[in-house]
């Protein structure tokens, strides 16, 4: 065969599998879906969530474990009774029922000093429920572990609602200013309400009401006072 055409047969060859390989590699490239650095990012958080959650599975499971070891051990009555009164004073303390102290912040949020006539669409200086809830939602975030408002205890289940010139906590009316503390880190629970950004920066800075923060080593957060009621949540029993 001419080597002429053997060439060209060669060229085309080339030329063929010039097309065809790149055409191949983009249908591979859209048959799998392309994940970006965020959502390998977000993936990694999830399991690294879950990883914390079976770690305080296992830690609660130990310490159930002990408990339960340590009740067998018992022969004496009373000493039964006084570890269970113990989980009993635990648990009131973490549900809200004894009255705390330790160290964190007293705020203190006013209405600003723009005179306000109740009615008027502009309310933008006064202090509304949804204003308070973000500031407690910022307290929580910044691991306080005990709150109160005006005296209030802030449990799990405290409503929190604006009743014209006054704020509804725990069913109780309360008016500015408004007395939050909070125990936890003071330095923490200070940037979480002061710190650029942060929601009591905005009230001070955009709407003029007046917030005053200070750090205490010893603040005393007061028990939750009304009845707990559950109307609707129960046990799950096993083999539900």
């Amino acid at each position: 065969m001419n080597k002429y055409i053997i060439k060209g047969i060669i060229l085309i060859m080339c030329i063929f599998l010039g097309i065809l390989i790149p055409y191949q590699i983009r249908n591979n490239v859209e048959d799998n879906s392309f994940v970006s650095l965020s959502t390998i990012k977000e993936k990694q958080n999830d399991v690294d969530k879950i990883k914390k959650e079976i770690i305080d599975i296992k830690k609660l499971t130990k310490e159930q474990e002990k408990k339960f070891q340590k009740l067998e051990d018992v022969n004496d009555t009373r000493e039964m009774i006084e570890v269970l009164e113990k989980d009993i004073e635990k648990y009131k303390t973490l549900s809200g029922f004894n009255d705390l102290e330790g160290p964190g912040i007293v705020l203190t949020v006013q209405d600003s000093d723009k005179e306000y006539i109740y009615g008027e669409s502009d309310s933008s200086g006064i202090v509304h429920d949804a204003d308070i809830q973000n500031i407690l939602n910022d307290l929580k975030v910044a691991g306080a572990e005990a709150i109160s408002i005006s005296g209030q205890r802030v449990i799990l289940n405290s409503p929190v609602k604006c009743g014209g010139p006054v704020i509804r906590v725990n069913n109780k009316n309360l008016i500015a200013p408004f007395v939050i503390r909070a125990i936890g880190d003071s330095k923490k629970l200070y940037a979480a309400i002061d710190a650029p950004g942060a929601y009591g920066r905005y009230l001070n800075d955009s709407r003029d009401l007046k917030l005053e923060i200070k750090e205490k080593s010893r603040i005393v957060v007061p028990r939750y006072s009304n009845t707990l009621e559950i109307n609707y949540m129960k046990l799950v029993e096993e083999g539900e």
